[in-house]
């Protein structure tokens, strides 16, 4: 069994150099390979193109940049991670493994740990993004959003005739993989999820994340679906903030600030509730913006 990584970058070089590092181990000429869909301004520097697939394509935002790597991977099983998570150093080989040992299963989800803890809008953003994803050892709520993009890998052939346009694995796919019991959840599977950055850019990313996904939904014109997604923005704050709230109650540092992490992460739920209620009327450039 083969493994293509697809690896979506839109941070410059020192931002990404890291997150290869950790990866370049693992890669095994005709059993492993790196596919990066590097979507920053600047391109990566040379050296990159050298040990990995290199897709350029400047200014595409994450959804865009999986979308095109999935056309372009070839192997039997498809890992997807970002260029600010730090995956573990077996993390191709037990991706492999439960792929092995699941066979009936399409795809395999990990589990996400914050690598950003110094600051408190980066513990507040992550709990935001990532708090159901946490090893917690428990099941999953129907209802569950799988971490697509940091740590979800998937039999390529199952999966690519479901994926037609960007958005697809995201948002329909994935959920519905979900949904069924095509997907299951492996917590030996682990990557560090880390990023930091100021409380102007977590405000902003959280806007275009939210705008993104709305937008990429509205797109796909069904009847009555722009008055559907405004209800879904008023419930937004809640659905984001619960989440949140129960999973820093399960880890020891973020239960003792609670009071301080509940304000931030209101705020970055606004912000995101912000941005869905904009993507009504679709994603504008967001998708390009979204880091």
């Amino acid at each position: 069994m083969r493994l293509s990584v697809i690896v979506t970058c839109t941070q410059p070089w020192p931002e990404v150099r890291g997150s290869l590092e950790r990866l370049l181990p693992q890669a095994r000429p005709g059993e492993i390979e790196i596919v990066v869909a590097d979507g920053s301004r600047c391109g990566l520097q040379a050296e990159a193109a050298e040990q990995v697939t290199w897709l350029r394509c400047p200014g595409r935002g994450p959804h865009e940049l999986r979308h095109l790597a999935l056309t372009e991977a070839r192997a039997d099983v498809i890992a997807i991670t970002e260029d600010h998570c730090d995956v573990a150093p077996d993390w191709c080989r037990r991706t492999l493994r439960a792929h092995a040992d699941h066979p009936e299963a399409v795809g395999v989800a990990g589990v996400v740990t914050n690598g950003a803890d110094r600051r408190l809008m980066d513990r507040a953003s992550f709990l935001i993004v990532h708090g159901s994803n946490i090893p917690r050892g428990i099941d999953r709520p129907p209802s569950w959003f799988p971490p697509v993009g940091s740590n979800v890998s998937y039999k390529l052939a199952s999966l690519a005739p479901l994926v037609q346009r960007p958005g697809d694995l995201e948002l329909v796919v994935t959920p519905h993989l979900w949904a069924e019991g095509s997907l299951i959840v492996d917590e030996s599977i682990v990557v560090e999820h880390s990023q930091a950055m100021g409380v102007a850019a977590h405000v902003a990313n959280h806007f275009h994340a939210a705008r993104s996904h709305a937008g990429l939904v509205a797109e796909r014109g069904a009847p009555g679906r722009p008055r559907a997604l405004a209800r879904d923005a008023v419930s937004l704050p809640r659905n984001l903030l619960r989440p949140a709230v129960a999973a820093s109650r399960q880890v020891p540092p973020y239960r003792s600030e609670m009071r301080r992490l509940v304000p931030a992460m209101a705020a970055v739920a606004c912000a995101a509730t912000a941005g869905y209620l904009v993507g009504v009327t679709g994603p504008g450039r967001s998708l390009g913006r979204l880091r």
